[in-house]
C-alpha cells in the first residue's frame, strides 16, 4: 500500500499549513511509512510462518501418540509378564 502524498498535502493546505510545509510533511510522512512498510510481514511471509507452525504442531502430536502407544506397549507386556509369572 502506498501513501498518497498528494492527498496529505491538500488536507494541510486546507487546515491552513503552508504549500511548501505541507509538501515537505507529506513528504517525510511518506519516506517514514516506505521504510516502515520494508520490515512489515506480507501475507506470504505469514502464510510461511503458519506452515512451520503447523508442521512443528504435527509432528509434536505424532512423537506424543508414538510415546503413548510404546507406553502402553510396555506397561501391556509388563502386565502380561506378571500374569505369566503367577500363573
Amino acid at each position: 500500500m502506498k501513501i498518497d502524498r498528494l492527498k496529505i498535502v491538500e488536507r494541510l493546505t486546507g487546515a491552513g499549513i503552508e504549500h511548501e510545509n505541507a509538501v515537505i510533511a507529506a513528504t517525510k510522512i511518506g519516506v517514514a511509512y516506505d521504510e516502515a512498510e520494508q520490515d512489515m510481514a506480507s501475507k506470504q511471509d505469514l502464510d510461511l510462518i503458519a506452515e512451520r507452525f503447523e508442521t512443528k504442531i504435527n509432528a509434536a502430536i505424532n512423537r506424543q501418540i508414538l510415546w503413548t502407544i510404546g507406553t502402553f506397549a510396555t506397561f501391556t507386556a509388563i502386565i502380561l509378564a506378571g500374569f505369566k509369572l503367577l500363573s
